[in-house]
């Protein structure tokens, strides 16, 4: 398979649970999409902005560094039930437009807070078999130091030229400035140019095509106290598994049971970790 060329800044990320565990953890979109692809064996660059502070970052190692900063992106997270907010408290510098990779590749573009501009995306493009996108970095918007999801004109040109766009339910409202859902399927379907993927807790995927949309059922349903890089993982599973199958369907199946599976695993450690603090 060909190597993959993931693009987004990393993040450091304090996270506050319901139950009143807190904890440090590494993270950032293109480090959740690099993992279910790392699983599988295949090979990742991630185009990202270095920092020392990112030196012991899990996914620094696969950073192609040929961007540099002191800053990088260290946000709060605090859930409750059902929701979160994410605060920001220190911001990485965007990525150059001519941070890109040289060889053809499948690209998953990934921001967490606008670091990726529409020119960027325009190169990426012209130098990938399969343009994979994160709606959430670009509808993302920082307002009194919290992130808020707003309609932007570079998300609109994004979904455009894009083969595989990802969003959850609340993204995609905010994408197209409606908040039926049926109504927001349809005017996203306007403006796709391949196939847009909805996820909807905890157990449908919608599917959107130019042409119409449908809701996939799934099964073995789970809600993740921190689903923080769920979005994530599932994104870059999907892609792996559609490279493979050609079948929109089956990779929607396919990369749910891997999300859930790696959801559990994580859940069940901080479990212990919890237990372990508390005694």
């Amino acid at each position: 398979m060909r190597h993959f060329c993931i693009y987004g800044n990393l993040t450091i990320d304090f996270i506050k649970r319901p139950e009143g565990l807190e904890y440090v953890n590494y993270g950032g979109g293109p480090h959740y999409s690099s993992l279910p692809l790392l699983e599988k064996n295949v090979e990742v660059e991630l185009y990202s902005v270095y920092s020392p502070l990112l030196e012991l970052h899990p996914s620094s190692k696969y950073i192609k560094r040929a961007q540099y900063s002191t800053q990088a992106n260290v946000f709060r997270l605090e859930y409750a039930g059902s929701t979160r907010k994410i605060y920001v408290l220190s911001r990485a510098p965007p990525l150059y437009d001519w941070n890109v990779q040289l060889d053809e590749c499948y690209a998953i573009v990934n921001p967490v807070l606008g670091e990726v501009t529409v020119n960027l995306l325009k190169n990426v493009r012209q130098r990938s078999e399969i343009l994979a996108v994160d709606v959430q970095g670009f509808v993302r918007v920082c307002k009194n130091g919290e992130i808020a999801l707003k309609q932007t004109t570079s998300a609109l040109a994004v979904i455009s030229s894009s083969d595989i766009i990802h969003a959850d339910l609340e993204e995609l409202m905010a994408l197209v400035d409606c908040y039926n859902v049926n109504e927001a399927a349809f005017k996203a379907s306007k403006l796709i140019r391949g196939v847009f993927l909805v996820t909807i807790r905890p157990r449908k995927v919608m599917l959107i095509t130019s042409e119409n949309f449908k809701v996939c059922e799934l099964q073995n349903a789970y809600v993740a106290v921190d689903k923080t890089g769920a979005g994530d993982y599932f994104l870059a599973a999907y892609v792996y598994y559609y490279v493979k199958s050609n079948d929109e369907i089956e990779a929607i199946f396919k990369a749910h049971e891997q999300t859930v599976k790696w959801l559990k695993n994580r859940d069940n450690l901080r479990r212990g970790l919890y237990r372990i603090i508390t005694g």
